[in-house]
């Protein structure tokens, strides 16, 4: 339901009017000379995506600046809202089209309703709800945006949040992938389409993103991983593959340890370079027996950069399922 609803539409339009009136002069010309009709405007950002004010959720555009054109006139009637988001303009009667100025949208935001052309009759006053929101983008071009942008991360999630404890979920589009940190806790799997609203921002030197709230579309899709060597691995293929889902086969456990948090630590070989495997305390890994040094594995798991040396990564399995030894 409309904000505007919550409202006596004809006291908010009587007192609308009057403010528009004292405030504006381009208004007060209109509504004295020669104003047929009215269209009150009403612009909010919707932070749930549903194109319906919510109140507590979404957001009033407060000093929002947009412009009405009749169609076939030269003339543009450009107001701003008020802090509650609303203004009402006294227009000749017509065809009109709404346009939210670029000042209002920066980088981060785009109309996704309410501006399509409608009609002003004489004596008539049109309610127009504006729907803003905050641009939706890939993993690739999240990766490419500027720090801090305030975007809505649309992709595919390659593990759950729980996975790893540290509430991170690897989230793809086929090209690039992303860690997003900060997943509140939710029924997402592996192979979900995913919408998280939030920033662009970095984690131990490599893009990612902060997520300040969630939306799970449920779609499933089945994300295969990109066989690469272990020395492919351990370098990200130059950090292309950085949060990546990838395999490596036929690979040689070296080394075995356990780090202070409790994770098993491989260090495994195919014969083209060293990689680190962490095997994640809150997974089962039986039987650990299996991991003995000599023995042969293939591991499946996404690629975080190694906070301990620069320009390295590790690879992370996400189940038993991902780690076949033999």
């Amino acid at each position: 339901m409309s904000a505007l609803r919550a409202w006596s539409a004809t006291a908010l339009v009587a007192a609308l009017v009057m403010a528009a009136a004292c405030e504006s002069p381009v208004n007060q010309r209109l509504l004295e000379v020669d104003a047929n009709g009215s269209v009150l405007v009403f612009i909010f950002r919707d932070d749930n995506l549903n194109r319906v004010y919510n109140l507590g959720v979404d957001r009033p555009v407060a000093n929002g600046t947009y412009s009405l054109r009749m169609r076939g006139g030269t003339n543009v009637v450009r107001v701003t809202t008020d802090t509650a988001g609303l203004n009402i303009a006294g227009v000749p009667a017509g065809r009109y089209t709404l346009e939210v100025e670029a000042t209002v949208l920066g980088d981060s935001l785009e109309v996704i309703a309410g501006t399509t052309e409608f009609t002003i009759a004489a004596t008539d006053t049109v309610n127009r709800d504006v729907v803003l929101a905050y641009k939706t983008v890939s993993p690739t071009a999240a990766r490419a945006s500027t720090i801090g942008r305030r975007v809505w991360l649309n992709g595919v999630a390659l593990n759950a949040p729980g996975t790893f404890g540290d509430s991170t979920v690897h989230v793809t589009d086929g090209l690039s992938s992303i860690r997003a940190f900060a997943v509140l806790p939710a029924p997402i799997v592996a192979g979900d389409s995913v919408l998280f609203l939030g920033r662009v921002a970095t984690l131990d030197g490599q893009p990612a993103f902060e997520v300040a709230s969630q939306l799970v579309r449920g779609a499933r899709i089945v994300v295969l991983p990109d066989t690469v060597t272990t020395a492919e691995a351990a370098a990200a293929r130059g950090g292309l593959a950085d949060a990546a889902l990838v395999r490596v086969l036929d690979a040689a456990i070296g080394d075995t340890a356990t780090d202070p948090l409790g994770n098993r630590i491989l260090t495994v070989d195919d014969g083209s370079g060293a990689l680190v495997l962490i095997l994640s305390r809150n997974q089962s890994w039986a039987p650990i027996n299996q991991f003995t040094i000599g023995a042969k594995l293939h591991a499946t798991g996404v690629l975080i950069p190694d906070p301990a040396k620069p320009s390295a990564w590790l690879l992370k399995p996400r189940t038993r399922s991902d780690v076949l030894v033999f």
